[in-house]
């Protein structure tokens, strides 16, 4: 055979190889990204790791999950819940995540479902603010994030989108060269050592406990605190000047209640401290607003929901709204007497689920 054309034959192989070989490992990259919440979403897979380590170590134990944003990541330390009590005692588990709303919150109760892990019973923060959900200028779509969505997640926020088509054609392109929109990613969690501090993605999270509480270390000197609060009035001022129930939070919150109710899943609902200075923010209009809507809410869909927002002083706040490390313990000692045992004790003489509450919610609800 000519030497050239033999030449030619060998290229176009390599060529052709070389190819298959490329689509082969972004296929293998795009599908790892898939069933990996540890690759696309750091935080919910290092929480999802330790939740299964608990299951695994009590597999018997009904689990109770305690669902909400940064707030309730910070600020609720399973350990010191139901301190003292029986061996029979729930699994309790913080399953609050960075931002985390109605509509997030819809999400993850997918997630876990997809992990095949099934609560007996679940306490959801309503994180005030995020009633307000204005599409473009307010609200959690600000701050989700394509790639660390599944198709499954697609599905279940693609209602609540402004432009879901948009989000579907970047996830899209996302998924189509993995190699490239994950790297950072892939990277730390292969190899979290390679990359630049600022680039990882893993820092916070080594400090998660076993039950997924993470605490809240900071400076508290007077011009570090005055600082971080400045900076929460100006993340949160778009929404209190203006501040509404908007419809999208409402109906989220509601589909939350359906599809929980729909896996026999007993729901509670609780509002987290705020500082003297953040509760200031609030107009009367707003305070108003919060205060009608949550007893609508708890008395329509018949579920408690527990008002905790003056339980702490200054001092036990970064922010004004995340509570320090040193105040999580007592706060959810706290929690569990005046929270967690009214709302199992509910449960117990609830009826069916779907009818949550035997008698007005009020009673043993918010106040």
């Amino acid at each position: 055979m000519d030497p050239k054309k033999l030449s030619s034959r060998r290229s176009r192989a390599a060529l052709y190889w070389a190819g298959v070989t490329l689509v082969a490992v972004q296929a293998i990259l795009a599908a790892t990204i898939e069933f990996s919440p540890a690759v696309r979403d750091p935080e919910f897979g290092a929480k999802l790791s330790r939740l299964k380590e608990q299951l695994a170590a009590r597999p018997r134990a009904p689990l109770l999950l305690v669902l909400g944003s940064s707030r309730s990541a910070s600020g609720i330390c399973p350990a010191d819940i139901l301190t003292g009590g029986s061996s029979d005692a729930p699994l309790v588990f913080n399953l609050a995540l960075t931002g985390y709303g109605p509509i997030q919150q819809l999400q993850l109760l997918d997630r876990i479902h997809q992990q095949r892990i099934s609560p007996r019973w679940i306490l959801a923060e309503i994180h005030p603010l995020l009633l307000h959900q204005e599409p473009g200028e307010w609200g959690e779509e600000q701050w989700m994030r394509p790639d660390s969505l599944d198709r499954h997640d697609l599905a279940v926020v693609g209602g609540y989108l402004s432009q879901p088509r948009k989000w579907l054609r970047q996830w899209a392109r996302l998924r189509l060269a993995p190699a490239f929109c994950y790297r950072f990613q892939l990277l730390n969690w292969l190899s979290p050592g390679w990359l630049d501090t600022r680039l990882r993605q893993d820092g916070a999270w080594r400090e998660l406990d076993a039950c997924g509480w993470l605490p809240l270390v900071c400076e508290t000197d007077r011009e570090s605190t005055e600082r971080r609060r400045e900076e929460a009035r100006r993340q949160y001022a778009p929404a209190l000047w203006d501040f509404r129930i908007t419809a999208t939070a409402d109906r989220a919150l509601r589909e939350f209640v359906e599809v929980a109710r729909r896996r026999g899943i007993r729901l509670g609902f609780y509002l987290m401290p705020e500082g003297e200075a953040f509760r200031s923010w609030y107009t009367p209009e707003a305070r108003q607003q919060i205060e009608s809507y949550l007893d609508r809410f708890e008395r329509e869909e018949r579920v408690p929901v527990f008002d905790a927002t003056t339980w702490c002083r200054d001092a036990d706040f970064s922010d004004s709204h995340h509570l320090l490390s040193h105040a999580s313990p007592g706060f959810s000692r706290r929690f569990g007497e005046e929270i967690v045992r009214p709302f199992l004790a509910l449960s117990q003489v609830a009826g069916p689920v779907g009818d949550e509450l035997a008698r007005p919610p009020r009673a043993g609800g918010r106040r």
